[in-house]
């Protein structure tokens, strides 16, 4: 599909959705690719065959990405399909990530857009809402701070 430099892309992770671990992510053109295999600097040739197998035989839509030390190859994915698996329960860590960007993205433009008095009333708003609600984990303001700070697509440790 596609041959990428690394200032190209955005590559970040995000929590798998049953186990403890972080899956890496490149987004391209709103495209997102999971990685597959990584090869060293002097594999160029065995990457190239690697992706055009994919690519052309295959009919997978991957990426190759050529850095100075490596290259990496990436299958393209929706985010929602990681919580398909077997057994999965569901995409709900994925939801809750998104919430938590919503939530953040609101209160970032009110912010920006009606100054920093408004956006303190509209935190306290969200904080008596959620708590009025038993919300999960959130059981004071402070609670609510940390929502507004944390980064959910790399750290996980966020209400269930």
């Amino acid at each position: 599909m596609f041959i990428l430099k690394r200032q190209d892309v955005e590559i970040s992770s995000i929590q798998h959705p049953q186990r403890e671990q972080q899956i890496p992510i490149l987004n391209y053109q709103g495209q997102t690719f999971r990685l597959l295999s990584v090869f060293g600097a002097t594999q160029e040739e065995e990457a190239i065959a690697f992706w055009r197998d994919l690519t052309d035989h295959r009919g997978k839509a991957c990426v190759l990405l050529e850095e100075p030390e490596r290259y990496s190859v990436w299958g393209k994915i929706r985010l929602e399909q990681l919580g398909t698996e077997p057994s999965s329960g569901g995409t709900r860590g994925s939801y809750i990530q998104a919430c938590i960007l919503l939530l953040q993205t609101v209160y970032m433009d009110v912010e920006d857009f009606l100054g920093a008095r408004q956006a303190g009333l509209f935190q306290k708003d969200i904080a008596k809402i959620l708590i009025d609600s038993n919300f999960p984990q959130v059981q004071s303001t402070q609670a609510v701070q940390q929502l507004l700070k944390i980064d959910p697509l790399t750290n996980s440790d966020f209400p269930t």
